[in-house]
């Protein structure tokens, strides 16, 4: 790995589960963070102990794959791994070679299911367009919509988000539509928030994920 990784540092590792949404009947991608102190075993080998959440051992035997973060010279690189063996002191990884980049994100997504945020109103100069709608994408800069009333809104609106069980109110800017049979899926910018949307989805993240790793780890 030619000194991307030195020895013992603790590093922030990625893994995916895939998850059935069913209110629209759709397959979400979720990713779980965790973190663990990692070194290099060999070559294209690492070993990561003291994982925390320790219960992510059992989904990482299971999914296999996962993403490490690697910080160096102030750049953040994405490795790509895959699990070899678990044990319960530790994890041995293979890193894929072709699989290591650079992390050009600005903003991290986050994927949740219509249940765990509930329902959200779409609003439109003070009128109801829709109060069954589902944000399923959140950044800091953006959401992404599955909109069940259909053509009630397009390219360029301004509209407003509210989440009323959560006390959110969310003004975005619609820059994308796409039409998917029962419903329409909306990706725009947001304007402005009335509440700080960076604790708003760590509380919702911590929550589904302590959920996913008590079932599947």
């Amino acid at each position: 790995m030619d000194g991307l990784i030195p020895e013992g540092r603790r590093y922030t590792g990625q893994i995916t589960v895939k998850r059935f949404c069913d209110k629209f009947g759709i397959n979400m991608d979720f990713d779980i963070i965790f973190s663990g102190n990692v070194s290099p075993v060999d070559t294209d080998r690492i070993e990561i102990t003291r994982i925390n959440p320790y219960q992510i051992k059992g989904i990482l035997e299971k999914e296999k794959k996962f993403q490490l973060y690697i910080t160096r010279e102030n750049q953040t690189y994405v490795a790509s791994a895959s699990v070899e063996s678990v044990s319960d002191r530790s994890i041995i990884a293979k890193i894929e070679k072709s699989g290591i980049y650079r992390d050009k994100r600005r903003f991290h997504r986050f994927h949740f299911c219509c249940r765990d945020l509930g329902d959200f109103v779409l609003e439109k100069n003070g009128k109801i367009l829709c109060d069954t709608a589902c944000v399923y994408e959140l950044s800091r800069s953006g959401l992404g919509i599955i909109n069940p009333c259909m053509d009630s809104i397009g390219e360029g609106d301004v509209i407003t988000v509210i989440n009323p069980s959560d006390g959110l109110s969310i003004e975005l800017k619609i820059l994308h539509i796409k039409n998917e049979g029962r419903f329409q899926v909306l990706g725009g910018e947001i304007i402005s928030s009335n509440l700080n949307l960076i604790n708003y989805v760590i509380k919702k993240y911590i929550k589904v994920s302590e959920e996913l790793i008590l079932k599947t780890g």
